[in-house]
């Protein structure tokens, strides 16, 4: 039973900004298969960011003692950052930029956060079942609404 509570509390804040973004495109709604689609290369980028950062890791160990300002600001601002945004932006490029729904600059958005929520999710689950509720109740407020903010910025 708690393991549903978990994936509840760990899906429910993407799927609810991924309705309201859904929602929030008036003049042409978009194709809910491309949409789903769009979750699930989202997905599939927290994967290829995952192994990205963790050759990064292995280099910025090569030169870096962990406990320095300089590596933490390496690792979330290069290492990090780049992966994420990186796969996202490729996996969004791939599926949207030739697509023929993609026809007005709002569309952009409306990929880019769908993308952007997918990662959010898988990332989402990984942590609530490491460290529980109290990890879910943060990350609802703060890291999934942050990929869905990155987002935008990407889609415009």
């Amino acid at each position: 039973m708690l393991r549903y509570i978990l994936i509840a509390a760990a899906v429910i804040p993407a799927i609810f900004l991924l309705v309201k973004i859904y929602k929030a495109d008036r003049l042409e709604p978009e194709p809910i298969g491309l949409i789903i689609s769009l979750v699930f290369l989202g997905i599939i980028s927290t994967t290829l960011a995952s192994y990205a950062e963790r050759i990064g890791i292995y280099a910025l160990n090569m030169f870096f003692t962990e406990e320095t300002t300089l590596y933490n600001a390496i690792l979330y601002f290069i290492i990090v950052g780049y992966a994420e945004e990186g796969f996202k932006y490729a996996v969004l490029r791939y599926k949207t930029w030739k697509n023929p729904a993609f026809n007005c600059q709002f569309d952009g958005v409306v990929y880019a956060v769908t993308v952007s929520l997918g990662f959010a999710l898988w990332e989402n689950i990984g942590y609530v079942f490491e460290y529980g509720l109290s990890t879910a109740a943060l990350r609802a407020v703060t890291a999934v609404p942050g990929h869905a903010c990155f987002g935008v910025f990407m889609g415009a």
